[in-house]
């Protein structure tokens, strides 16, 4: 061994950066040196790596006076290494980058919650994106909602409108009526990104457009099974939307009264729902989601196409948890750019004339009472309608209640009550139906009064003959 990588390997130890086993039994510095001299930074680097095994890349030379350093010592080298210091190749220091990931996969595995994943298939956050759909938001409020909400929230370009390329990228759309048969879409809204490698990422139906943006802006919920949930809830929104959107789709005008009714009465059992999924104040807690988002973009469409629907029924299907999302996430800055482009062209709101149509038919038709027999068989006979009652003008009534005012009450004459007269003497009182053969008596002259008694005793004393029917009938004397 050399004196400069003893005088080097003393110095070492004399710092403390190797054990005694390693250094070996020669500890003494270098002949003729009375004191060492500090070590560099470059050289600990050395030391560093020679103890974890790596050797640096070393390039040979033989000299003279090295080989006399090396005869003086005693020890026989052919060659003497030196280290070249620029070309060592730190492989074994972990890098911060490396450092930061093993931590992150420590504090997963403690944590009980994973990660919400993010997918970056149309390249950064950043990049700027297209919606192809019309002038107006319609299908896509709930795109432009989502999209300028995560746009704003990292401060990145805004959303581009654009309604030339429908007909090149899309097969067919109700309002156009175009058809390609060369498309991969159906029909619009489309978002159009493009990536770092310059490749354009085209997505068409609403529900994957949202779910791509809700992972890709990270705007997922914590939770895996709320994640799931979530993907749920989207398409229970666009249930709501197709159901808000069914009378638009009707061609004929005749038939629009009873498409808005049967949509009004859809979008109450979809509202109804919704408003049980919420858990509050948000759809998942206290932090908004794309899903909270995109139900403020389904609000608005159906508040501006219904709204004379809604004040002919006296009501509204939007419920109140419902409401709070929407007034709360409409008061952030993003609002601005959406609230800017119109919700829906004038053609396709429904009427004041057909929301009244459609209230008409919901409304209960009044029972008809058939006239008795006695009035049909009368009608029949004279042949005449029965006439209207002519209902008087307020102005006639007034006037009418005044004259009657005025008149003055007519006396009342009171009612005689018919006295009982009595019949005359020897005439007999009319029997009243009886089927004996007695005749009828007056009720004052009965057989149980006093005076008839009497005079019938009067009479069996005095001499006249007295008639054998009286005889038959009179009581008897009593017994002294």
């Amino acid at each position: 061994m050399s004196h400069k990588s003893t005088s080097l390997r003393c110095q070492l130890a004399s710092q403390r950066y190797r054990s005694d086993k390693d250094i070996g039994p020669s500890l003494s510095p270098e002949p003729g040196c009375s004191k060492m001299p500090p070590l560099t930074r470059t050289q600990i680097r050395d030391s560093w790596l020679i103890d974890h095994g790596s050797q640096p890349k070393v390039c040979s030379t033989d000299t003279n006076s090295d080989k006399s350093k090396a005869q003086a010592g005693g020890s026989s080298v052919e060659s003497v290494k030196t280290i070249d210091v620029d070309n060592v190749e730190m492989t074994n220091l972990p890098t911060r980058t490396e450092l930061r990931e093993e931590w992150l996969q420590k504090r997963k595995s403690r944590s009980k919650k994973s990660p919400c994943p993010s997918i970056r298939v149309g390249g950064p956050p950043n990049t700027p994106s297209k919606i192809v759909y019309f002038d107006f938001q319609g299908r896509a409020a709930p795109i432009m909602h989502v999209l300028a909400a995560a746009k704003h929230k990292y401060g990145h370009e805004q959303f581009e409108l654009s309604s030339s390329a429908i007909a090149g990228e899309t097969y067919t759309s109700v309002l156009t009526k175009h058809l390609n048969n060369k498309a991969l879409k159906f029909a619009p809204p489309l978002l159009i990104e493009k990536n770092d490698g310059g490749k354009q990422l085209k997505i068409s139906q609403v529900p994957a457009i949202l779910i791509y943006l809700g992972e890709k802006y990270h705007m997922l919920p914590s939770e895996p099974e709320d994640q799931i949930l979530a993907r749920q809830y989207i398409c229970d929104q666009q249930d709501l939307f197709n159901a808000c959107v069914a009378p638009v789709l009707t061609p004929e005008a005749d038939q629009k009264p009873r498409a808005t009714s049967a949509a009004y009465k859809r979008m109450v059992e979809f509202c109804d729902l919704i408003e049980r999924q919420i858990k509050g104040p948000f759809y998942f807690g206290a932090k908004a989601t794309y899903v909270d988002y995109a139900l403020v973009g389904v609000i608005e469409t159906i508040k501006a196409l219904h709204r004379q629907t809604f004040k002919g029924y006296k009501n509204t299907p939007i419920r109140r948890k419902m409401t709070k999302i929407s007034r709360s996430l409409k008061d952030e800055l993003y609002y601005k750019k959406v609230k800017s482009i119109p919700v829906w062209p004038d053609a396709l709101v429904i009427s004041k004339e057909v929301a009244k149509a459609a209230v008409k038919l919901d409304q209960p038709s009044p029972v008809k009472r058939q006239p008795s027999l006695k009035r049909q068989e009368s009608g029949k006979k004279d042949g005449s309608k029965k006439k209207k009652r002519m209902r008087k003008h307020s102005s006639a009534r007034k006037n009418f209640k005044a004259e009657k005012s005025v008149r003055t009450p007519a006396k009342r004459s009171k009612m005689k009550v018919p006295r009982l007269q009595k019949p005359p003497r020897g005439v007999k009182e009319k029997t009243g139906g009886t089927t004996t053969t007695d005749p009828a008596t007056h009720p004052m002259k009965s057989s149980h009064s006093k005076k008839v008694e009497r005079r019938m005793k009067r009479r069996q004393t005095t001499s006249i003959p007295v008639a054998s029917w009286k005889l038959a009938h009179s009581p008897k004397p009593r017994p002294k």
